[in-house]
């Protein structure tokens, strides 16, 4: 299940680990650049134990 389609405003860089289990993400460009952006790969990225992402 999860979180519905959100944007979080984080204004500092982020980092995640997975430390059990899997998550699914599907990132999208945020509203005010959609359209030029529509090239964009929206597939789903899938996380699992001891995988690690940075967002900047």
């Amino acid at each position: 299940m999860g979180a519905s389609m959100h944007i979080d405003f984080v204004r500092r860089p982020s980092w995640q680990a997975q430390l059990s289990g899997t998550k699914q993400w599907t990132l999208r460009p945020v509203p005010e650049c959609e359209e030029e952006c529509m090239s964009v790969n929206l597939s789903p990225i899938t996380i699992r134990p001891g995988d690690m992402s940075a967002h900047f």
